[in-house]
């Protein structure tokens, strides 16, 4: 039974840890760490644990107050994920990293100069996923899951799997999962938007509110529910809308000029303001 009270730091060589390690506030330094056994952030708020290499757990890590993990190396998450997820970060500086989510972990975050690939499963975040600026994050074919916002000034890349993003999204690039991108938050705030030749879902049960800075989707849908989705900029389909059962698309609040170049298709309303609109179907 491991207990780092305060600094503690070790910095030689890799920390393999079989029994548990409990850190009660601090700063802890090491090299790679693999957790077979329990790592538990107990007892006070703010503990923080810079890995100067990998970090891979297979066991238990127990988040009972506030902590912070920098990695720069890969990331790869099993076992037993715990307490309340949501005090977890994990913050990625490595170049040519890659992060292995295996179970659903907390926060995660790429700074200083990271570059990120998802490895052999889908990026599950409890929390919120934060690009940071010079940072890119590729889900390659493994797709994700996020529970909160997703923001930054970094770049997002989608791969070929479905993409689900329940809180808002404003990552400033965003290249688009050639599958489905399923937006559940409130705002959509689109910079740098490539499709990919991918769809975009809007899901959400109540207001939602989409920027599109003029950028162009390939297919566009509204899902079946309720709620008024509000378009800010340009809209354009380079392929299909479609406006689900319940559903409310309002080009009108902002007067937004609308191309669409497949097919239109409503379940729902359209509000069309007085500028230029194509909806073929």
């Amino acid at each position: 039974y491991i207990t780092f009270m305060g600094a503690g730091s070790v910095t030689a060589g890799t920390v393999n840890n079989g029994g548990t390690i409990s850190i009660a506030g601090g700063t802890v330094s090491s090299g790679s760490v693999v957790n077979t056994g329990t790592i538990v952030f107990g007892a006070a708020a703010g503990a923080s644990w810079t890995v100067g290499n990998d970090f891979s757990s297979s066991g238990t890590i127990t988040n009972t107050y506030a902590n912070s993990i920098t990695v720069s190396g890969n990331v790869a998450v099993s076992g037993t994920f715990g307490g309340t997820l949501a005090n977890s970060t994990i913050t990625m500086i490595g170049i040519g990293s890659t992060v292995n989510t295996g179970v659903q972990i907390g926060h995660l975050a790429t700074g200083g100069t990271a570059s990120v690939t998802a490895s052999a499963n889908a990026m599950n975040l409890a929390g919120a996923l934060t690009v940071g600026a010079g940072t890119s994050l590729s889900l390659a074919g493994f797709g994700a899951s996020v529970a909160g916002v997703a923001s930054g000034t970094g770049a997002l890349v989608g791969g070929t799997a479905d993409v689900t993003i329940n809180g808002d999204f404003s990552v400033a690039s965003y290249a688009a999962t050639s599958a489905t991108t399923n937006f559940g938050g409130s705002s959509v705030t689109l910079s740098t938007f490539n499709s990919n030749g991918g769809t975009v879902q809007l899901t959400r049960s109540g207001a939602q509110a989409l920027s599109t800075n003029a950028q162009d989707f390939y297919d566009l849908t509204l899902s079946a529910g309720a709620g008024t989705v509000t378009v800010a900029g340009n809209l354009i389909a380079t392929n299909n809308v479609a406006v689900g059962a319940g559903r409310t698309l309002d080009l009108a609040a902002n007067n937004v000029t609308v191309s669409v170049t497949g097919t239109t298709t409503n379940g729902g309303t359209i509000q069309q303001g007085s500028a230029a609109g194509d909806l073929r179907g």
